[in-house]
């Protein structure tokens, strides 16, 4: 009788995309788990499985938290990928380790761990970014039914997370301008519905006539506050948001933008606290968009009336 131990199925399929293939092509031999032939059923199994899966997937293996993971998981990495692959998770994530390692030993313990919309502010495209997940991390036990590693499945929400808190700002937004007929009322409201608006914080409002900028509304941290006057004038005279940051990157955070509102007697300039967390994009200018209409809405209503009881 042979009782010879048949040869194990190669990891290799023809419907692998450039991810796995690299994947497989990677010299683990260099790495704590060593090469593919030396890995044991369970590994070589998930590792199949993982590949084989379109959802978002990552195995960290033995006590060095070696990382594999699957193309679909290589958007959540940014730029940390390709250098992810084959390194310890510690070194990978090391800004939010304060977070998710105390996770990564209660799945070593035995614990499978669950979050939904959970933040950590990752840096996986040069700068500290809001991120939210809904992800679970499952222990891996080896033959001797101790654990050896963690399974993680992991889908990004930041994108669901963003917009139903700038859903939340419009809400507010708009229904704190109900009712809101002067200048003084539209300024007032417009900086009590956005002080809390993590988006979108109002924190001035000029009014620019001419070469002259007025401050007329402020948060009260910001009241003393020196304000570039040439920036704030040429928002004034822009269609579109305009990003009063002075390096500001395409694409990149922004800490200030500025949009006008319009009005043949006296032009408004309403300056926001953007979210420093997140890239200054298109979504997000368009977001933008959505409260200079609002805003210029309600204040262009009440410039109308102002002008016809003779008050500008």
């Amino acid at each position: 009788m042979d009782e010879s131990v048949p040869p194990r199925r190669s990891l290799s399929r023809p419907a692998h995309g450039p991810e796995a293939r690299a994947l497989l092509a990677f010299p683990w031999a260099t790495t704590p788990i060593g090469p593919v032939d030396s890995w044991t059923e369970h590994l070589h199994l998930l590792v199949q499985v993982m590949l084989s899966s379109e959802f978002p997937m990552m195995i960290v293996w033995g006590p060095e938290y070696t990382q594999l993971y699957n193309g679909a998981f290589r958007p959540i990495l940014g730029t940390k990928h390709p250098d992810a692959l084959g390194r310890s998770a510690r070194e990978t994530w090391a800004e939010i380790w304060s977070d998710i390692g105390p996770l990564f030993a209660s799945v070593f313990a035995g614990e499978a761990v669950r979050n939904a919309d959970h933040r950590l502010l990752v840096n996986r495209n040069g700068y500290d970014e809001e991120t939210y997940f809904t992800y679970s991390y499952s222990p891996i036990h080896d033959d001797s039914d101790l654990v050896a590693g963690l399974l993680v499945v992991a889908t990004e929400t930041t994108a669901q997370v963003v917009d139903r808190r700038r859903l939340r700002c419009m809400r507010d937004l708009a229904g704190a301008l109900v009712g809101a007929t002067s200048i003084e009322s539209v300024t007032d409201a417009t900086i009590d519905a956005l002080r809390d608006c993590v988006p979108a914080t109002a924190i001035a409002i000029d009014a620019v006539a001419e070469d002259r900028v007025l401050r007329i509304a402020s948060l009260p941290a910001h009241r003393a506050e020196v304000t570039d006057h040439a920036r704030i004038r040429d928002a004034a005279h822009s269609r579109h948001p305009v990003v009063l940051d002075e390096e500001w990157e395409p694409g990149r955070p922004a800490a200030r933008v500025a949009f006008a509102i319009d009005h043949p007697t006296l032009r408004m300039v309403v300056t926001l606290a953007t979210n420093r967390c997140r890239p200054f994009d298109e979504e997000y200018e368009q977001f933008i968009d959505l409260v200079r209409a609002t805003v210029s809405a309600s204040m262009t209503a009440a410039l109308v009336r102002a002008d016809e009881l003779g008050a500008l």
